[in-house]
């Protein structure tokens, strides 16, 4: 058989070409609408652009070894992938017809081609003109996911890790002694967006949604006239538990991932490290740009500083000898138990997490400085209440546990908290204060009346001798996650050990009171922590005040 002439060769790369922009543009019209659904992204023509750059290259090339060349290594690629398989054959499958027509008629070939161009104009619309301000102001809430506040250079940490953190304090509120009322992603952000406690609110570890109820933080301001927008890298906040209820505009990093998966030919590209705090800190950035003369209320989560350690720029920025093996394991032993890596901690090791950690925090303040810098540029940092703080922090094996979601104690509970208010002068608070309260505190920023005590602020005054109350429920999803990673689950189980527990917290001035109720039904175990003398929390002072039984005349006087 002669082997086929250059024309013939140049048709059947045409004809693989055809069949990669039939398959986007497939894929624009099927599967893109079904990804950006229930979300808030608007299309982004850079996502086919993108796919056809990608697949151009190798539709021509493997179309000139054979026409039915590319429509295999496409079926490959669909089934090797496995998500959304039956879909994505067909769309291959009509990809090849067209590509087949483009093979026997040429004309009729382009009309994909002539479709992609027409869809990509059609995208690229034009953002709304910003309209003047009103005099209430914005207010911009940034919570820098997984921030220990003893890991921070603000607090004193050894590495810089907080420049930008520090700038912000130099010119508002800073709250020396945070407490946050959980420590995990969900009913900590449910306590800062109702001001209620976990239990009241009814979103807690056993039950990791917000039901409706009482208003949001969100929905209070939206209903006072201002826009209001989220923007999340953490997947735990969003619309499916209700934590994001009352955010007119929503967009999270792990939508715009899922949006561009829905082109076929972009799965062939590997994600990139990062946990998408850039893309969130622009989105938020443009949004307010976009602004229709209200005032505007934005949410801003920064997950860098979120386990694996490692996933950020710069990760052994303060020392970490090999950032890819500890991260790792780290997040091994966080997702899985002790059990998940046998004889972690080494030798050295959790210095190694430390540094690794700092790095994260740096990297999670570095978006924290690029939001402010464009806040800055855009004139409305004049005009901007900006709000600076942490949902939780992280456990290191301080009380037996590695990571957050569990454990009452300093190392997950104490976050920073700054608040910066145009015209109020810089101030230090130095007693332990709420994070819940924050909710009260920027309604009346807002200009409205606030339904519980608010922090003070600058010159206002606020309520700072309230004690302060931390709930853990029973951490159903951290047994999950153990026994899913775990070859004896019933050994996974019971890793938790006293850690199963429900969990109560009262911080009063200096003193913490913890109850701990057993999963197993064993007896309630109380402590007491003299936090002046013993920071860490690693000395029980109860057994030297009172018996075990004297605990509850304890609790009356910590709350009184």
């Amino acid at each position: 058989m002669s082997a086929p002439s250059p024309r013939l060769r140049l048709r059947s790369a045409l004809s693989g070409a055809a069949l990669v922009s039939s398959l986007v543009l497939l894929d624009a019209a099927i599967r893109w609408p079904r990804a950006l659904a229930d979300t808030d992204l608007t299309p982004d023509p850079l996502l086919p652009g993108a796919a056809l750059v990608l697949g151009l290259p190798l539709g021509l090339l493997l179309g000139a070894v054979h026409r039915h060349l590319v429509t295999a290594a496409l079926a490959v690629l669909v089934i090797a992938r496995g998500d959304d398989l039956p879909l994505q054959l067909l769309l291959v499958g009509l990809a090849g017809l067209l590509a087949e027509t483009a093979w026997r008629r040429p004309l009729l070939g382009a009309l994909p081609w002539l479709g992609l161009a027409g869809g990509a104009l059609a995208l690229g619309g034009g953002r709304a003109a910003t309209a003047p301000p009103e005099p209430r102001p914005d207010i911009v809430l940034v919570v820098l996911d997984t921030v220990s506040a003893a890991a921070t250079s603000l607090h004193g940490a050894a590495w810089p890790t907080t420049p930008a953190l520090e700038a912000l304090a130099a010119e508002g509120t800073w709250y020396r002694q945070a407490v946050s009322a959980a420590p995990w992603t969900v009913p900590s952000h449910a306590a800062l967006f109702t001001g209620l406690l976990p239990q009241d609110s009814g979103c807690h570890h056993e039950h990791p949604h917000l039901p409706p109820g009482p208003p949001t933080l969100a929905e209070r301001l939206a209903a006072a006239g201002y826009r209001t927008g989220a923007f999340s890298g953490n997947p735990w906040v969003g619309r499916f538990n209700g934590l994001t209820r009352g955010f007119e505009h929503q967009e999270s990093w792990w939508e715009r991932a899922r949006a561009a998966r829905a082109f076929t030919l972009l799965r062939l590209v590997p994600p990139l490290p990062g946990k998408g705090g850039p893309g969130v800190v622009q989105a938020a950035l443009d949004w307010l740009e976009s602004g229709d003369g209200r005032p505007s209320f934005v949410f801003v989560n920064i997950l860098e500083a979120h386990s694996p350690f490692h996933e950020v720029p710069d990760a052994a920025r303060f020392g970490a000898a090999d950032p890819r093996r500890t991260g790792t394991r780290t997040h091994r032993v966080q997702e899985g138990g002790p059990g998940a890596v046998p004889g972690y901690p080494e030798p050295g090791e959790i210095d190694e997490v430390r540094r690794l950690y700092a790095a994260a925090i740096r990297a999670a303040d570095d978006q924290l400085a690029a939001l402010r810098a464009g806040l800055e540029r855009s004139g409305r940092w004049p005009r901007t209440v900006l709000v600076a703080t942490s949902d939780h922090g992280e456990a290191m094996g301080e009380h037996g546990f590695h990571g957050h979601m569990i454990g009452l104690h300093s190392e997950t509970l104490h976050v920073p908290l700054v608040v910066r208010v145009p015209g109020e002068p810089p101030a230090i608070v130095a007693e332990p204060v709420a994070l819940r309260r924050l909710h009260p505190t920027l309604l009346q920023l807002a200009g409205l009346v606030p339904d519980a005590p608010v922090l003070p602020v600058g010159d206002r005054p606020g309520r700072t001798d309230q004690p302060i109350v931390s709930e853990q429920l029973r951490p159903l999803q951290v047994l999950h996650d153990f026994q899913r990673s775990a070859a004896d689950r019933h050994a996974a189980a019971s890793s938790l050990g006293p850690l199963d527990a429900r969990a109560v917290r009262v911080r009063w001035r200096d003193l913490a009171l913890l109850r701990q109720a057993p999963a197993d039904g064993g007896p309630v175990r109380w402590s007491l922590y003299d936090l002046a003398a013993d920071p860490t929390e690693q000395h029980d002072i109860l057994p030297a005040i009172a018996d075990g039984a004297a605990a509850p005349s304890v609790v009356a006087a910590v709350a009184r």
